[in-house]
């Protein structure tokens, strides 16, 4: 493959999982003040030959929380008595604090099309590369695989 389709590609991934969490937290009612949503930031980290090497993608720290469902509203003895209460007298109502899945799922589902790209991208340069030998050997790759 060449430099500027990993490139590319990259850059597309990245672009559509940002959409992707965009939508996801506008869909879920997440961040009422919008900071979460404009913090997103994506970078390609590249060899020095050019080709991306890790694809960095950044938000805020509390978005992780949202997604989990945690977050400030209470001490541990807080939690513990409410453990106790909640025991004795069957259900107990602590708090109204649900997870609101924006983050992870779409995260790995973006992972793994992302390694369907490059696992296609790399066979066909594999490929190519098998190809172009036998050409230069002076052998009709049509006539070998016959």
């Amino acid at each position: 493959m060449e430099k500027a389709n990993l490139s590319q590609l990259a850059t597309d991934w990245s672009k559509i999982t940002i959409d992707r969490w965009k939508k996801n937290i506008e869909k879920r009612g997440i961040g009422h003040s919008g900071d979460l949503f404009k913090s997103f930031v994506s970078n390609i980290i590249r060899n020095s030959d050019g080709d991306p090497k890790r694809i960095e993608l950044s938000f805020l720290f509390y978005g992780r929380f949202v997604d989990m469902g945690v977050g400030r509203g209470g001490s541990v003895k807080t939690q513990s008595d409410e453990k106790t209460l909640r025991g004795r007298a069957g259900a107990f109502k602590s708090t109204s604090r649900r997870a609101k899945k924006w983050y992870s799922k779409t995260l790995a589902a973006e992972t793994r099309s992302l390694a369907r790209l490059l696992a296609k991208e790399f066979a066909i340069k594999g490929i190519n590369i098998i190809e172009d030998q036998l050409l230069s050997a002076g052998n009709d790759p049509i006539k070998l695989a016959m």
